[in-house]
Formats: C-alpha cells, sequence, structure tokens
C-alpha cells in the first residue's frame, strides 16, 4: 500500500492522521497543534479524501474529519497541554490532538476545558 492510501485509510478510519517528512507520524507523546488552516473542503467519500491526500502528503500538516469537512492545517508538536490549548485557541481551532492517549480534545475557545 503506497502512502497516500495509508494516509487515506487512517482518514477515514479514525478522522485523522499527522504527516511529518512524507510519513504518518508515529510519536508516543505530546500534543499536536493546527497553527493554520491550509484548506478546509467538505467530502463525501475515500474518493475524494485521497484526492485531497495526493495535493498536500508532502507537507507536515494534520488532517481532521469533523461532521463532513476535512480540515488540513500546518501543525506544530508540543509537550505541555496548557500550552496546546493556548496555541489552539490563538489560532481558533476547534481541537487538539492527545497523541498518548489517540484522543481529541476539543478546544472551540472554550473556558469549560479542565487544565
Amino acid at each position: 500500500m503506497g502512502i497516500i492510501d495509508q494516509i487515506t485509510k487512517c482518514i477515514i478510519d479514525t478522522n485523522g492522521a499527522t504527516i511529518q517528512g512524507w510519513e504518518l507520524f508515529q510519536g508516543n507523546s505530546g500534543f499536536v497543534v493546527g497553527c493554520g488552516n491550509v484548506e478546509t473542503i467538505t467530502v463525501n467519500g475515500k474518493k475524494e479524501v485521497w484526492h485531497i491526500v495526493e495535493k498536500h502528503y508532502m507537507e507536515n500538516v494534520g488532517f481532521w474529519m469533523d461532521e463532513g469537512k476535512l480540515y488540513i492545517d500546518r501543525i506544530q508538536i508540543v509537550d505541555d497541554v496548557k500550552r496546546a490549548i493556548s496555541l489552539a485557541n490563538d489560532n481558533n481551532e476547534l481541537a487538539i490532538w492527545d497523541i498518548a492517549n489517540q484522543q481529541e480534545v476539543r478546544t472551540n475557545n472554550n473556558s469549560s476545558i479542565e487544565l
């Protein structure tokens, strides 16, 4: 399976993927933070996702699916959750990705998030 197929499968299966150095990111800790939107597209199916991945896979970006939209953001990986949420809020991001726990942490500039 080629890299574009691998990334597409990851997005379809898990609603997201992080790319660094033309490969799926394989880290064990930290938080992925979007630092500026590259593109947001409403997608309908695997074929459309594949074409978007093909366009962006050589960049250091994160792909996030949310309510039928595919967000492509430049990314930064940080160690501290407070810093990650602060950066996300500064960049009007909806969420960060907790690498260790493999889960999305919604931010949405929401002051009710416990730090």
